[in-house]
Formats: structure tokens, sequence, C-alpha cells
């Protein structure tokens, strides 16, 4: 094998690696269609995948929301793990394929690599393939790869809606393979968060400066039980995407969503009342806030 290979990559690949792709992909999206043609989907996987997968497995259509997560692995696995053939590509020229063949689909992931590799480009690996592949450096491999894939979102009518994003996925997943080529590497897979939803990145500016303005403008202070009560909520904002689910989980969440707002509503409402009386009443409470003495 070539130059830092650890071998072949094994079977567990698939599991180590689903776990960093679902972060990156993140949960429910239905982006305008003029920035993702994909329109809806869940985890990764699009309304229109979902539909086929269901109905071949003689399954009634749903709503892709309700996706579980053995079919979100089923699909993954039979529909992109397999037809870049995961198992037999080296540690990290895996991930970077199975990246490409979710992002962009299976074909062009495997052309591009063909394209690396100076082999016949025709979306399928084979033996000639298998073989560019191990007369290689793996890192080299996967640095070109990663070139490559990064210019042809570049080409893309799209790519002005989502070049942030896009740019680092693919630093992400490219640093991630290179570890995993790497035999000196502890820890060969980097789980990678998920980013910011558009509209939630849109909206952070706007929320940090609004804080700004409310904690040293005005001089208001949270005490303990207010930041405590701030953190409940934000934990259950985290619960409400699987509210629509449903299943048992969906009305789980649905519970501890509304128990938790009540808690966190109810710790912050809390803070300012023992705030108020702090004060000697509303009077100096409205009267401190104004001098910037809260």
């Amino acid at each position: 094998m070539g130059k830092g290979l650890r071998g072949v990559a094994v079977k567990s690949n698939f599991q180590k690696l689903l776990r960093p792709l679902l972060g990156i992909e993140g949960g429910i999206a239905d982006r305008p269609l003029k920035d993702d043609p994909a329109g809806l989907t869940n985890k990764g996987v699009t309304w229109k995948v979902y539909d086929a997968y269901r109905v071949g497995k003689g399954l009634p259509k749903r709503s892709v929301k309700l996706i579980m997560n053995a079919e979100v692995e089923e699909i993954y696995e039979g529909q992109y793990w397999k037809p870049v053939r995961g198992d037999d590509l080296p540690s990290g020229l895996d991930w970077a394929v199975f990246d490409f063949a979710v992002n962009s689909g299976p074909s062009r992931a495997i052309k591009e690599l063909q394209r690396v590799l100076g082999c016949n480009v025709d979306g399928v690996i084979g033996m000639a393939t298998l073989a560019g592949i191990e007369k290689a450096d793996t890192s080299t491999i996967i640095d070109h790869y990663c070139d490559r894939r990064l210019a042809f979102m570049r080409g893309l009518k799209n790519w002005g809606a989502n070049k942030n994003g896009w740019t680092r996925r693919v630093k992400e997943v490219r640093a991630a393979a290179l570890d995993m080529a790497d035999p000196e590497t502890p820890e060969p897979v980097k789980v990678v968060t998920a980013p910011l939803p558009p509209s939630a990145a849109a909206k952070a500016p706007e929320t940090a400066q609004a804080q700004l303005k409310t904690a040293e403008g005005m001089g208001l202070t949270i005490t303990a039980a207010g930041a405590g009560g701030e953190k409940v909520r934000q934990f259950a904002e985290s619960v409400q995407p699987h509210m629509g689910m449903e299943t048992m989980l969906g009305r789980l969440a649905f519970v501890a969503f509304t128990l938790l707002m009540l808690i966190g509503g109810g710790l912050i409402g809390y803070a300012y009342i023992s705030r108020i009386r702090e004060k000697g009443g509303l009077g100096g409470f409205v009267g401190s806030v104004f001098r910037g003495t809260t």
C-alpha cells in the first residue's frame, strides 16, 4: 500500500463516520430552492430520497421529518457508503469520499476520485480504481481530492449562498481524513459539530447586540437563577425540533419542552422578583435600571 496507509478500511469505519456525518448534516432543514434544490431534508436525507426508500420497502410515504434513526443508517449505508465501496477504501479516504457522496451524489464523488487518480472516469469503483489507490499515497490523494471537490462546488450556481458552509465542511473533512490516514494519529475520527442553520446564523449578531445593549447600556444584570433559567430555556429549544414526530419520542419531546419552558421562565421571573424586592419595590427597581445600578 501507499505511504502512510493504515491498511484497507474495515466495516466498523461506517459506524465511526456516520456520527460526524450526522453532526455536519444537522436536523430538519427547508431552505429556499434557489439555495438548496434538495428541498426539505432531515439528518441530510431529502424528502425525495426518503419517499423512494419507503416505496422500495413497500411502505407508505410520509414526511421526512418523521424519519427514524434506523432508516437513516440504512439509507446512508445502502445508497452512499456501499456505492463508493467504503469498506475497500483506505482509512481517511473513505471519509472524504463518503462525505462527498452524501453531499453531491456517489457518481460525482467517484468520478472526481478517478480524475485525481488518472483512471477511467466512469463513476464506478472497480479493480482499476482500487489499483490506482493502492499505488498512491493516501494523504496526497485526500488533498487533491478535496481541492477538486471545492473547485466543483465553486462552479455551482448556488455557491454564493453556501460558500461559507461548504468551505468549512471541506476543510474539516480534509483535516479529519488526513488524521485518519496518519498511522500516528491516536484518534482517527473527529466529531464535527453541526453548523448553525442559516436562519439562526443570520440572527446571531442581532441577538448578541441586543444582549450587550441590555447588559451594558441599561445596566441590567441577571442573577444566578436568571442565568440558570436562560440555560433551561435554551435546552428546551434544543428539544423542540423533535416535537413534530408522531412517535413516543415526539410526545416525550413535547412534554419535556413544555416543562422546561415553564421552569426556565419561572427561574428568570424569580430572579427579577428578587431584584425588585431588594430595591424596595417596582419603583426602586425601575429607578435603578435608569441609573445603571442594578
